[in-house]
């Protein structure tokens, strides 16, 4: 059970997504069952943390960060979807072992040309706001995709917590971050 859970896989590699959710201003949802439900994201906000969204992406034009609160009611009443220290759609940790705090986070965007995506972002913080250090994004649907901690301080970026299909690991390689699909 819990290999599985680290062993996880993006929709946009295997064509079928597994755990779906919405924010919960921007939803439109249909459930089929709790850990499983269907969601299109509407990103929205033209900024994360701060941060103009074309920071992390000169082609995005919108985006949304996911959080716990912008879960539907049903995803909430299943503990597959409860965040811990080692789930969720935002971790803590000093991935870099630069000394300095660092957040890891999940969202969507949708470009000036009408693509959509999600991305995962790394910041650090710089006395008191956020610096970006990291973010990769994946045109493909816009619905819900987690982190789960791996090994060391490795990321594994993902959107389904109950299959085994092929994930994004991202880790620091001792000189900047590295995103690799793990069957690569």
């Amino acid at each position: 059970m819990h290999s599985g859970l680290c062993v996880l896989g993006l929709a946009v590699l295997s064509g079928a997504a597994c755990s779906k959710r919405e924010s919960r201003d921007h939803r439109q949802t249909t459930a089929s069952g709790a850990w499983y439900i269907h969601a299109e994201l509407a990103p929205q906000e033209t900024s994360v943390l701060g941060l103009p969204i074309t920071d992390l992406d000169s082609t995005w034009e919108t985006g949304i960060v996911l959080s716990l609160a912008a879960l539907p009611p049903a995803a909430a009443e299943d503990s597959a979807t409860q965040q811990n220290a080692n789930f969720g759609y935002g971790l803590g940790g000093d991935f870099n072992h630069d000394g300095r705090r660092d957040s890891a986070l999940v969202g969507v965007y949708r470009s000036g040309t009408g693509s959509k995506g999600r991305f995962a972002l790394i910041v650090t913080r710089a006395e008191s706001k956020w610096q970006k250090a990291f973010s990769v994004g994946m045109t493909g649907p816009t619905d819900v995709t987690f982190l789960v901690r791996g090994p060391g301080d490795t990321l594994i970026w993902n959107d389904c917590v109950e299959c085994d299909a092929p994930a994004v690991k991202i880790f620091w390689n001792g000189r900047k971050y590295i995103a690799k699909w793990q069957d690569e």
